[in-house]
């Protein structure tokens, strides 16, 4: 790493954004677990509050599904940070002091042309936060209400929280980084 400029910090900031991802799929596989386990117990009850070991196993599925949600948006912010840090590092204090980083890289990034390379994550990281970062983070929620009221995630759009999606996106994005740092 020496021989990139800013070496001495981009490291670090690819560990960090390594055990974010292992971290996100650990919460994920989680999530499975706790779903497989509802779907075993879900019809010995009328409702999900009858239950102490139901209404556990909801409040669980509830604080995982909340950590993915944030985590997720987390990884985008390291990902887009060490973009910047690698071929901006003049613009990447004013980067991280930016009220909205994912505004801020799409317009650093489109002022040198390098935009279009990041379109794809960038679409799928819009929208997943307008499906669920932006109402979890700054309003009152979904996932409550998806994780509460309903009986199972495959009945929830919390599904997509565990879908593959998440999966493709992480690899297209590694395979990005792995390119920039070659």
């Amino acid at each position: 790493m020496s021989r990139i400029e800013n070496g001495d910090k981009i490291f670090p900031a690819l560990f960090d954004l390594q055990i974010n991802i292992v971290s996100l799929l650990v919460e994920v596989g989680v999530i499975g677990d706790l779903e497989h386990k509802f779907e075993a117990i879900k019809g010995t009850v009328r409702s999900l509050y009858e239950s102490h070991e139901v209404f556990s196993n909801r409040m669980d599925a509830f604080r995982h599904q909340f950590s993915v949600i944030l985590r997720y948006r987390a990884i985008w912010d390291k990902f887009m940070g060490l973009i910047i840090m690698r071929f901006l590092p003049d613009k990447y204090d004013a980067y991280m002091k930016a009220k909205s980083k994912k505004k801020d890289f799409i317009t650093i990034t489109s002022k040198v042309h390098i935009d279009t390379l990041f379109k794809p994550l960038i679409d799928a990281m819009m929208e997943f936060d307008d499906e669920f970062r932006t109402t979890e983070a700054h309003f009152t929620g979904r996932i409550r209400k998806w994780t509460f009221t309903s009986l199972g995630i495959h009945a929830s759009p919390s599904l997509r929280l565990i879908h593959p999606y998440i999966g493709i996106h992480l690899r297209n994005m590694l395979s990005l980084l792995k390119a920039a740092f070659n």
